[in-house]
């Protein structure tokens, strides 16, 4: 691609060296905005990283927690996305309807990264897809419905679909 450079009087010519330069400086342009964007996104409190976690023989990763109900997988296989687990209900950590719904969920969302992490091994029963296009699954850690250990921990209420309980009226006490 070649720089148009225009002269005091207003003619134009291609110039390489110009052309040159204008690459330099767009591609330092870039990474600075890709940091910016990086930095931008780190939290005040650094959460744990979930470590890539396989799947007992299925070919497939838990490479990240999305919440405390959600993870994305990456399988060998190409089939790539997000699991709702199923049993339990989390508190939302992307739009909260109260802060203590929030801080519940980022809470919870930590149990979950533990408890990948320390796993020995994982495994699930994978059923259909929800109305959000995620592959609903029960996930199971060291042979431990992680729904039972969500909800013994207090960060999660027994759930089969349906509507969902307000959370920041359950955490006012109202519920």
């Amino acid at each position: 691609m070649w720089h148009r450079s225009s002269s005091p009087c207003g003619h134009s010519s291609l110039d390489p060296a110009k052309n040159l330069e204008k690459a330099d400086e767009r591609a330092l342009y870039k990474h600075f905005l890709c940091t910016l964007v990086l930095l931008a996104g780190c939290a005040p409190t650094p959460e744990p990283q979930t470590k890539p976690k396989n799947f007992a023989q299925s070919g497939c990763t838990i490479d990240r927690v999305i919440d405390g109900d959600t993870v994305h997988v990456s399988c060998t296989n190409g089939a790539n996305g997000n699991l709702r687990l199923m049993g339990f209900d989390t508190p939302e950590t992307y739009q909260s309807g109260c802060r203590a719904e929030h801080a519940l969920g980022t809470k919870a969302k930590i149990r979950l990264q533990h408890e990948i992490a320390k796993a020995n091994s994982i495994s699930t029963k994978t059923f259909g897809p929800d109305k959000y296009r995620r592959l609903l699954a029960q996930l199971y850690l060291d042979g431990r419905d992680v729904a039972d250990i969500m909800i013994a921990a207090g960060l999660a209420v027994r759930y089969s679909g349906g509507k969902r309980i307000n959370w920041c009226q359950k955490l006012a006490g109202q519920i």
